[in-house]
């Protein structure tokens, strides 16, 4: 239990963890009462909310270091290293790139599917976001090439299926597995905290650094308050 707990600390936020363990120590006193078994819950302190440090934005070296985990790996070959490209990278590229060019948050770029992307435009219907509010946004030309990339890899793409799969079985990415990619390629790069959210951060720093105003940014991240940009 502790070790999942660590686990969960590691890929989300303390207010998730704090959830997760509230409904999971339900569900086993539950199972304890009724079926007589371990509630090994009951040995563990609930989860404390830290207090919130500011996300701060990946920098340009960073991200090009973790472009560069997960594009490609290490392996030695006669005495020398090799730099073998990773199976998963094109997909992963490309999720990084849509995410630093309009700010999904992990929940609604895991959602996509093809039929919600249109590949000539870039038009990404964001189905059911936070809150449940539909919104639209558009990829830039470096990220629709990329998508389009991923998308060529894949055989018989047909529009009910996932924007981005897994690899191997074509299934939709959830976001722990998002989450993972990005911690494990963090840990390869020697980059700290990497995670969905902070490509998202990294767009909104970079999108107002680039002259535009905090009406359209609220827009396009989908926040209902302008107060959640602050």
């Amino acid at each position: 239990m502790r070790e999942f707990l660590n686990e969960q600390s590691r890929l989300y936020a303390d207010a998730t963890v704090v959830l997760r363990f509230v409904v999971l120590k339900k569900v086993l006193t539950w199972a304890a009462d009724e079926l007589e078994v371990e509630n090994p819950t009951l040995k563990i302190t609930t989860p404390r909310i830290r207090e919130q440090k500011e996300v701060q934005p990946l920098t340009e070296v960073e991200v090009r270091n973790i472009v560069s985990a997960l594009s490609y790996f290490h392996r030695g070959y006669r005495g020398r290293q090799v730099k073998v490209d990773r199976q998963t990278g094109v997909r992963d590229l490309a999720m990084v790139a849509v995410l630093l060019d309009v700010g999904l948050r992990a929940a609604e770029l895991c959602n996509l599917d093809v039929q919600n992307y249109n590949q000539e435009t870039g038009r990404i219907h964001v189905r059911l976001g936070k809150g449940a509010k539909d919104r639209t946004v558009f990829l830039g030309k470096n990220a629709r090439f990329r998508v389009w990339r991923y998308l060529a890899t894949r055989e018989l793409v047909e529009i009910e299926q996932p924007l981005f799969a897994r690899h191997r079985s074509g299934k939709r990415l959830a976001q722990q597995d998002l989450y993972s990619i990005f911690v494990r390629a963090g840990n390869r790069a020697g980059v700290e905290n990497v995670h969905p959210h902070r490509f998202r951060h990294t767009f909104a720093v970079n999108f107002l650094r680039n002259g535009a105003d905090v009406l359209t940014l609220q827009r396009m991240m989908g926040h209902s308050d302008i107060k959640m940009l602050q």
